[in-house]
């Protein structure tokens, strides 16, 4: 693949080769990632919507699949029963796949729910023990993150120090687990949202590298004609 080429297009453009044309898993996982900027994007346009409180991890999810597929080779589906994976990412030849779960950060609009760093490191626990293996080609998984709270710099800030605290000083069960943990940079990859991580996984011994990718969803207008 011509990645000088690639590089003076358009990222849109840019995506549809990646995916497209993918040889190497790290081009499909950067085609995904591209398309996945451009759905949280466009899903922060629509913060205002609200879902019933049981159903906004689905519902989110949901419109991130809708903006995923389309044209660029892959396949975005939700989990098909109970227990599986809330976004299954597959390129079309079947060669390739990235696993994504999704949890709520903050208190959801309307609702006496909340959740905090806790929930988000149970789906980092869903995704490294349950659905991936790092095994060749299946190395990336993403943790998406629908975050409700005010600031969500700050808040995926504190995030990402309770993760590499867990890691060090959590349960036995937690330092064994996430031992060797450290912030990874994938050099193909040139956006600027969230951040990635990498340790060895625990059955296979490869590294499995996790994006956290936040969602700002947080929206509390507090101009007259909104309160109105």
């Amino acid at each position: 693949m011509n990645s000088l080429a690639a590089n003076r297009i358009s990222g849109l453009d840019k995506a549809f080769l990646l995916c497209n044309q993918a040889e190497r898993f790290e081009d499909f996982a950067t085609g995904v990632y591209i398309l996945l900027d451009r759905a949280v994007k466009s899903a922060e346009q629509e913060a205002h919507i609200l879902f019933e409180s049981g159903s906004v991890e689905d519902g989110w999810s949901s419109k991130i699949i809708a903006r995923l597929d389309n044209g660029f080779c892959l396949r975005a589906r939700p989990a098909s029963a109970g227990g599986n994976a809330d976004i299954v990412i597959e390129h079309l030849s079947g060669d390739f796949t990235i696993i994504c779960e999704s949890k709520i950060l903050g208190k959801i609009p309307n609702s006496t729910s909340a959740y905090y760093n806790n929930h988000l490191l149970e789906g980092v626990k869903q995704l490294v023990t349950r659905y991936s293996t790092a095994t060749a080609e299946q190395d990336h998984c993403i943790l998406l993150i629908f975050c409700f709270s005010p600031k969500m710099r700050d808040a995926i800030e504190k995030w990402k120090h309770y993760f590499f605290d867990k890691s060090n000083n959590g349960t036995p069960e937690e330092k064994e687990y996430f031992g060797g943990l450290e912030e990874y940079n994938f050099a193909d990859y040139e956006g600027q949202r969230g951040f990635f991580t990498t340790h060895p996984h625990h059955s296979s011994g490869y590294p499995i590298k996790v994006r956290h990718v936040p969602v700002c969803l947080h929206h509390q207008p507090i101009d007259k004609s909104a309160r109105k």
